[in-house]
């Protein structure tokens, strides 16, 4: 998925640490800094890139000025003023306080190459509860397997990695706090077996391409039953039985299982990065 120029506003670089931001939000801002150093304004992308390193990154280099030197050596150039970045699956370790994750960008000349992002929760000081890119690194990998397209599924506001072929339901129940079921049947409900409906969401625009597994029979007699039949809501799928295959935008309607259109989509198309919506005016370095 090639990262949106538009990611990161020109009014929010240079980009500051905060404690809300997930290590994957970092991983974003960090890219979008490189990919346009001097947008807004002359150094502006590095001085994002340079506020979300830890301190211990930071402190390798003498001041701004010796840190943008070094990313404009041979070995991280490719990653400044790049064309495309297509993020890997983010990897927390089970202490959930470092997270690695591969990004392959596509250079101004064409050329693709394979960085790894280490991002790591400080724990003391004044960016306490805060993720920073502790690690940036070229992977040197002549024999490499070419970089696996990540589908991103588009949740409540976040986007989350998976696997090709990965369970819609499981996908989005790893993140906490997530669920395809409203209310009391997220802990009510038939176990993904495929009988209860309660996970029932839309795939938006699932027609454009094979974005997602084909219905099973199962699932169409589920779908064509009360409340679901008669819905006005477009493309409903049970995600227990839907497999992602590709890129989605996925949305949780109102009703016992998601069968009732919401009639005010305003909250849903704003702008959301990774799901938390970051004022830059409380942002503090």
């Amino acid at each position: 998925m090639t990262e949106p120029l538009e990611m990161v506003p020109p009014k929010a670089r240079p980009a500051k640490p905060h404690t809300g931001a997930s290590p994957e939000y970092v991983v974003r801002m960090v890219l979008e800094g490189l990919r346009e150093p001097d947008v807004p304004n002359d150094a502006e992308g590095y001085r994002t890139v340079y506020n979300l390193v830890t301190p211990d990154y930071r402190a390798e280099f003498d001041g701004l000025e010796e840190f943008i030197l070094h990313l404009q050596t041979p070995f991280m150039s490719m990653v400044v003023d790049h064309e495309a970045a297509e993020r890997g699956v983010l990897e927390v370790n089970d202490e959930v306080t470092e997270a690695v994750q591969q990004v392959c960008v596509t250079a101004d000349d064409g050329e693709q190459y394979r960085y790894e992002f280490t991002v790591r929760k400080v724990t003391t000081g004044r960016f306490a509860g805060c993720w920073l890119v502790d690690e940036l690194t070229l992977v040197m990998d002549d024999d490499r397997p070419g970089f696996e397209h990540y589908p991103t599924v588009e949740y409540e506001g976040q986007e989350i990695k998976c696997q090709p072929g990965d369970n819609l339901r499981d996908v989005i129940r790893k993140v906490e706090g997530l669920s395809p079921h409203n209310g009391r049947a997220d802990s009510l409900n038939c176990g993904a077996s495929g009988l209860c409906g309660t996970c029932a969401v839309e795939v938006v625009d699932a027609a454009e391409s094979e974005r997602v597994s084909e219905p099973t029979t199962g699932e169409r007699r589920r779908l064509g039953l009360p409340p679901f039949r008669g819905s006005d809501v477009p493309d409903l799928r049970l995600a227990c039985r839907t497999e992602v295959h590709d890129d989605l935008r996925v949305r949780k309607h109102d009703g016992k299982m998601g069968q009732t259109k919401v009639e005010a989509d305003e909250h849903w198309v704003a702008e959301f990065f990774d799901g938390e919506v970051v004022p830059v005016e409380e942002q503090t370095v």
